[in-house]
């Protein structure tokens, strides 16, 4: 019992290091899917362009925006797992989805880019979470 109290005083700071990456890379992650989803969900110019240049229907921007907004709400706010696993799932959808359209589109490295980016921070976000949980389930 003591072995086992000692080693978790010694994994304490690690989460609490954990905890901070994990903020650190969801807020900007967050942010930007929030300014996405709105974008998409008021179907501002930006979004109809970027939609009508790839060949997608118009209502599909207010499908995306929507999912964008409540996706990003779950990962601020549920601590089911389920739900954070179907989140992130949907996040990897959307986003290699668009990095593949750009990169079919012909679209140039600016393009395709931003997507692969907002992806790397969602994977490290989601790494970041799965230890969280790790951690919790070791009684830290």
């Amino acid at each position: 019992m003591v072995a086992s109290g000692i080693a978790l005083e010694i994994l304490r700071p690690a989460l609490h290091r954990t905890l901070l990456a994990y903020w650190w890379i969801t807020i900007p992650f967050e942010i930007f899917m929030f300014m996405a989803g709105f974008s998409e969900l008021i179907t501002s110019s930006v979004a109809v362009e970027g939609m009508t240049r790839l060949g997608y229907p118009l209502y599909f921007t207010m499908i995306l925006g929507t999912m964008k907004l409540l996706g990003a709400t779950a990962i601020l706010l549920t601590s089911n797992l389920i739900v954070m696993e179907w989140v992130y799932a949907g996040f990897s959808f959307d986003l290699l989805g668009a990095m593949v359209s750009h990169l079919w589109m012909g679209d140039p490295v600016n393009e395709w880019s931003r997507p692969l980016l907002v992806y790397l921070y969602m994977l490290l976000s989601y790494g970041l979470w799965r230890r969280r949980v790790i951690y919790g389930r070791m009684g830290i």
